[in-house]
């Protein structure tokens, strides 16, 4: 699989909705514009197996601005956030994303 799809129209949407429009990390307040996968689609699709179904749940996703986007993206130390938005994303289970 050369290229692996990313979250859909309604998922984004959902997104973006339930983290109200802002950038998720730490203490950035800043219009969260970008949807990111915790866990990137790459590494879960090669190294853990993952299907492409919980690739794009919802729960492997989160908004950042671009500025934040880039910082976590580093691929020195993107698992350092792993934890962190996994259990930002867990505090916010009073949302459910139907599909």
């Amino acid at each position: 699989m050369n290229h692996i799809k990313g979250f859909d129209k309604e998922q984004k949407q959902f997104i973006h909705d339930r983290d109200d429009e802002k950038c998720q990390f730490q203490n950035c307040q800043k219009k969260g514009t970008q949807v990111h996968h915790i866990i990137g689609k790459s590494y879960a699709y090669k190294v853990l197996k993952w299907k492409l179904k919980k690739i794009n749940d919802v729960e492997n996703g989160v908004l950042l601005c671009g500025k934040c986007h880039k910082k976590v993206e580093n691929p020195l130390t993107w698992r350092d956030y792993v934890k962190y938005f996994n259990d930002l994303i867990r505090n916010k289970k009073c949302f459910a994303f139907d599909s």
